[in-house]
């Protein structure tokens, strides 16, 4: 590797506002502004200092003492559940803010038609499970760019954003122009050649896998290649490359609220990776952010572990419950479908009778019998959801990860200290 001590460049450029008659002074502005080329990885100096590759060591020892908790079949069951939670984390950082409920609904609408375009805000967080679902699948070694246009293709509603952007964009101040923006990335001239040297780096092995996805996710939000999706596409890399390390199995880390729940030092954590009078000392103030938040959602794991089997044990007992007050003294069966379907319900919170039936190789008389029990026992609720489309909800499921996802995009770590920092789903009250 050919280092250099740099992070990249600053480069003026000049805007020219095109005839906009009607709008402010503002947002009629021409004049010079400055963006941002990042080095190429390929070039750029990224050994980290001796304290931040102990602290990378330290947290991922943690990650691979969760991977090999005597309970790793538990943690294997929440991995979907995870996932869900983490990609609707996600799109909250964007302001999309729908329930969980309505996620999951819009995820099993769209399973009908996968090939759609989403609309809905609904839909749009749906997508978002999907890409994220995609890229872990995908893993790194053979990653392309062409892999993540086709992601940012399926979470973009507009097709003229589609793709490798082809004009300049910006990151904050106005809409119209990018003067007195809060950052600039690079020209889209520039584009292609740092994706190539980006994908090259995430194929490699050049770090441990926390430093890599640390500078990865810093690098990919530098460069900001697509003209919308920027945001979902970063975050969910950071899986695609611990998933291609098999460091954490299957299990989803949810970073993403972790990250974002103080956007002031997110954004001066990734300013510091840029900083191109000490890019030393920004790489690894950036990377000690980094594996500080990843520090803290891997603890985020074991507590959702825990809130799930306390959601297990009431289920087991309202079960109880229902099975005596119906005159049923014998033990429920382990291969019922009743219990078949309570174990999976972590992983699918929303089931219908067809999807019972695909998944736990259930007959539909078994499994329409065994949901109808469920309801009766108060641990399902049931819905219509599309015409002659019955769905049961797990409603437990739903409130844990909104109460979850408050609790983390609070600065504070509990809102009724600090609250939310961006739009979250309110509190459902039944």
């Amino acid at each position: 590797m050919n280092s250099h001590p740099t992070a990249g460049i600053w480069i003026d450029q000049t805007w020219s506002a095109p005839d906009q008659s009607g709008y402010s002074k503002r947002s009629r502005l021409s004049g010079t502004f400055k963006a941002f080329i990042p080095e190429r990885l390929s070039k750029r100096d990224l050994r980290l200092s001796q304290d931040v590759a102990a602290q990378a060591l330290r947290v991922q020892q943690q990650l691979t003492r969760l991977a090999t908790r005597p309970d790793t079949g538990v943690l294997e069951d929440l991995s979907r559940f995870l996932a869900r939670s983490e990609s609707i984390a996600s799109s909250h950082i964007e302001g999309m803010a729908p329930g969980a409920d309505k996620v999951a609904v819009a995820e099993f609408l769209r399973s009908k038609q996968p090939d759609k375009l989403p609309g809905s805000v609904a839909e749009q967080v749906a997508a978002n499970m999907e890409v994220l679902s995609t890229l872990v699948r995908k893993g790194t070694g053979n990653l392309t760019v062409e892999d993540l246009q086709q992601c940012q293709a399926s979470l973009v509603p507009q097709r003229n954003l589609h793709g490798i952007r082809t004009v300049q964009n910006w990151i904050g101040g106005n809409q119209h122009n990018p003067i007195g923006a809060a950052f600039v990335p690079p020209p889209p001239e520039e584009v292609p050649c740092l994706m190539a040297d980006f994908i090259d780096y995430v194929n490699g092995a050049h770090h441990s896998v926390l430093a890599q996805a640390a500078i990865a996710h810093a690098q990919f939000e530098t460069i900001h290649p697509f003209a919308d999706g920027n945001g979902r596409i970063g975050r969910a890399l950071i899986h695609t490359i611990l998933s291609g390390s098999g460091l954490c199995g299957t299990t989803i880390i949810p970073v993403s609220l972790v990250l974002a729940n103080n956007k002031d030092a997110y954004i001066a954590a990734l300013s510091s990776f840029r900083d191109v009078r000490n890019p030393t000392q920004g790489l690894d103030d950036w990377c000690s952010y980094f594996l500080d938040s990843m520090d803290c959602a891997i603890d985020q794991v074991t507590v959702f572990n825990d809130a799930i089997e306390k959601i297990r044990l009431s289920w087991q007992d309202k079960l109880f419950t229902h099975r005596t007050t119906s005159g049923k003294t014998r033990a429920l069966r382990s291969d019922s479908a009743e219990a078949r379907i309570l174990a999976n319900l972590p992983e699918m919170p929303l089931v219908t009778v067809d999807l019972a039936v695909d998944r736990l190789e259930i007959t539909a008389t078994a499994a329409r019998r065994a949901l109808t029990t469920l309801v009766e026992a108060g641990i399902l609720t049931k819905r219509s959801i599309a015409k002659r489309t019955n769905a049961y909800l797990t409603l437990e499921l739903f409130d844990l990860m909104t109460m979850t996802e408050r609790r983390l995009a609070s600065p504070a770590l509990d809102t009724s200290v600090a609250p939310p920092a961006f739009p979250v789903p309110a509190i459902n009250k039944r």
